[in-house]
């Protein structure tokens, strides 16, 4: 079979891999083995296979990396798996867990599709040709002011926080994946991340193909830079209070 190498058809094996391997996660949820110190590993061992299988089987000849194996500079067009996240969601039957997958050329993601394996919904953009909730095209809102702010973060060990502003309502996520796609339609505004997550420069095409924006902040106290990408209302509101947002977050 010949391979095709343009965006869409890239995305449409994604897809399919992302729903497959769902289907996986879905029929061992029902019935989860004991669960000992090393199942976050097995499980994203089994997922990691199942994804180079099912990928490489439509494009033999692309390399199959995880997110962490640094191949930026590679001049070959790449597939990249991220690992499980909401693991513990999973454990717990909890609402959400989420894979997902991207492909880049040259260093540059040209693809990025999400799973939300729980109610198996698709989010994925592709570079040029924008954002999309299953097969809805989704936006972020240019205006927010009507809606109260909210940022999503993925530091698990943080508690719901207050910053005393009746516009702005801050809220922890237990699965920061799942924000990439909350910020592009719209449903979370803003969403605050280190800047070293090596997920962020694939996912963040869903908010950037959505219309959303993405700044780079450095915390006023140990100079960690983080991301900021959402909303513009949103950003820049962020970034204007950025003292008190991240004294309340470190």
């Amino acid at each position: 079979m010949t391979e095709s190498f343009n965006n869409e058809a890239l995305a449409e094996v994604a897809k399919k891999s992302c729903v497959s391997v769902g289907e996986v996660l879905r029929k061992i949820h029902s019935k989860l083995p004991e669960i000992t110190e090393d199942f976050e590993d097995k499980i994203n061992s089994k997922i990691h296979s199942i994804f180079v299988e099912l990928l490489q089987k439509s494009y033999p000849s692309m390399s199959v990396y995880k997110e962490y194996e640094k191949n930026d500079g590679a001049l070959e067009l790449s597939w990249y798996i991220f690992a499980f996240d909401g693991v513990k969601n999973y454990i717990r039957y909890q609402y959400p867990y989420t894979i997902s997958v991207a492909w880049k050329k040259n260093g540059v993601t040209q693809g990025v599709v999400l799973l939300e394996v729980f109610n198996n919904v698709l989010y994925y953009a592709i570079k040029g040709s924008g954002s999309y909730y299953e097969q809805r095209r989704i936006r972020c809102k240019q205006s927010v002011d009507k809606i109260h702010y909210t940022v999503g973060c993925d530091f698990e060990s943080i508690k719901a926080f207050n910053l005393n502003n009746n516009k702005y309502t801050p809220r922890v996520f237990g699965n920061f994946q799942i924000l990439y796609g909350l910020v592009a339609m719209s449903r979370v505004d803003a969403l605050l991340i280190p800047l070293s997550n090596p997920l962020h420069d694939s996912l963040s095409l869903l908010i950037l193909e959505a219309g959303g924006s993405i700044k780079t902040i450095k915390s006023p106290l140990n100079s960690v830079e983080y991301i900021i990408g959402g909303h513009f209302q949103a950003v820049d509101f962020l970034v204007s209070n950025q003292d008190i947002l991240l004294r309340e977050l470190l």
